[in-house]
């Protein structure tokens, strides 16, 4: 008789231990989705006073302005009295773990005193702490400056990164420190297991949901005493 003895973590076994949404294996891995609708939206600003829209849904309400639109009601900024600040941001936050790689970002309008960032990036929450991606390309290229153009749109690529959340940030511009957002898009994907991507809550990920190989079907490590027979390495 074949023993396979292995340590076990702390997660139940009457649990799958995944986090997120049920997917295939094959979903999560192609093309990035569009992840914007299945978060909910935070901001270091939610309650400003200037003349924008104060609803921050309308950041993701697919009302994408053209250019030199002069409908402030059509964006959200967060103008909220004169003052100076050394960053603002906006994003979402998700109930599971996600692989980002892109944002697209339309602004909203540019005023006298603000409405743009002067720098910007990008930042993904792991664990608690917000983390800056790797591999950043904004196209066209940020200007980080009154350029005196309303709703210009800018697509944020970058290396993949795993979190809960994601925002993009940077210093806020004008002599009121704000920023302004039309439409804020991520896309990704999920992690499922199968994905070959160790996660939380996971135990084990070789790759593939099959049993019988050391990693069960849900990503929990297969032991002598768990209940299932494993075909070679138990009787």
């Amino acid at each position: 008789m074949h023993i396979l003895i292995r340590t076990v973590a702390s997660c139940s076994l009457a649990a799958a231990c995944l986090f997120g949404p049920v997917v295939s294996q094959s979903q999560a891995q192609g093309s990035p989705s569009n992840l914007t609708q299945l978060g909910d939206i935070i901001a270091l600003v939610t309650a400003p006073i200037g003349g924008g829209n104060h609803d921050l849904e309308v950041i993701r309400d697919g009302d994408k302005p053209p250019l030199d639109d002069n409908n402030s009601q059509r964006q959200y900024d967060t103008y909220d009295g004169a003052n100076t600040s050394p960053e603002d941001w906006i994003g979402y936050e998700y109930s599971g773990l996600y692989t980002f790689v892109q944002a697209v970002f339309q602004e909203g309008r540019h005023f006298g005193t603000g409405g743009w960032f002067e720098t910007i990036t990008v930042e993904a929450r792991q664990s608690g702490s917000w983390v800056g991606v790797t591999g950043l390309v904004v196209t066209p290229v940020y200007p980080g400056i009154n350029d005196g153009v309303d709703f210009n749109t800018y697509t944020l690529d970058f290396d993949p990164i795993e979190g809960d959340a994601i925002r993009i940030i940077g210093d806020p511009g004008g002599a009121d420190d704000f920023m302004s957002v039309a439409e804020l898009e991520i896309f990704g994907n999920p992690h499922v297991c199968g994905d070959g991507d160790q996660t939380t809550g996971e135990e084990c990920d070789d790759g593939n949901t099959l049993g019988d190989d050391g990693c069960g079907p849900t990503c929990l490590l297969e032991f002598c005493g768990d209940g299932i027979v494993n075909n070679g390495t138990e009787d």
